[in-house]
């Protein structure tokens, strides 16, 4: 049934005579049915700072941006960041089930071995990684031995694991398409095998643009971050 379309089931819509342009009411109505999960969102803060104004414009940004991070003298706390809050996820909620989107595979890797020196269940997978490998880990995710699945795009599309509580993202874009594909991973409200809530957290960089704030270039991938905090309960760290 969702499909592509996990986020805005298109029979769902079509019956309501909603178009799939998300909105307030729109969001309102699919959680009320719980056909999506409440979400609340929370936003971490890195150290690292990206100059746009060399990066816009020329070319694929997304991919740019990625290889600032990459460079930055700050990766390595930015990394230790991502951990420590997955860290405090499972700390907190010992039914937690979380997917990390990091900004690179090298990110993903150097994560999840964080999270198993801090003594936590989690596993890294990649295009790298072995077709009989990452079935393993996804099914062992799914049946909670694995608590923690941390990957850089792999899981953006063609993943279902329903249940999932928590989507920490570290990976930065201006597409809407990527960032409702991360964010979808987590959504599937309970009326679906779902949870009744999902908590987004978003590992936020400084960047900078002439004659444009750093909150002003976030809101730059659309509409769908600013409508989850519309509708739900954000927190600043």
């Amino acid at each position: 049934m969702f499909g592509k379309n996990i986020i805005y089931p298109s029979e769902i819509l079509a019956k309501r005579g909603l178009r799939r342009t998300p909105s307030p009411d729109l969001m309102s109505m699919l959680t009320s049915e719980g056909i999506l999960a409440k979400v609340n969102t929370k936003e971490v803060y890195s150290e690292v700072t990206i100059d746009l104004d060399d990066l816009i414009g020329t070319g694929d940004s997304d991919q740019k941006i990625r290889d600032e991070l990459e460079k930055s003298k700050y990766k390595s706390s930015r990394r230790r960041l991502a951990a420590l809050t997955i860290t405090n996820i499972l700390d907190s909620d010992p039914n937690a089930t979380v997917i990390y989107f990091g900004p690179s595979v090298e990110d993903s890797k150097q994560v999840a071995s964080l999270l198993l020196m801090f003594g936590k269940s989690a596993c890294h997978i990649s295009a790298e990684t072995s077709r009989g490998r990452r079935e393993q880990v996804i099914r062992e995710f799914k049946e909670g031995k694995v608590r923690v699945i941390c990957n850089c795009e792999l899981l953006t599309t063609g993943f279902d694991a329903p249940r999932i509580s928590h989507v920490v993202i570290g990976r930065p874009t201006t597409s809407p398409v990527l960032y409702s594909q991360m964010v979808g991973r987590g959504i599937r409200g309970k009326k679906f095998g779902g949870t009744d809530v999902c908590e987004i957290t978003l590992i936020k960089d400084n960047f900078k643009r002439s004659g444009i704030a750093t909150e002003e270039i976030w809101e730059m991938v659309g509409e769908l971050f600013l409508l989850w905090k519309e509708n739900s309960n954000t927190q600043a760290a």
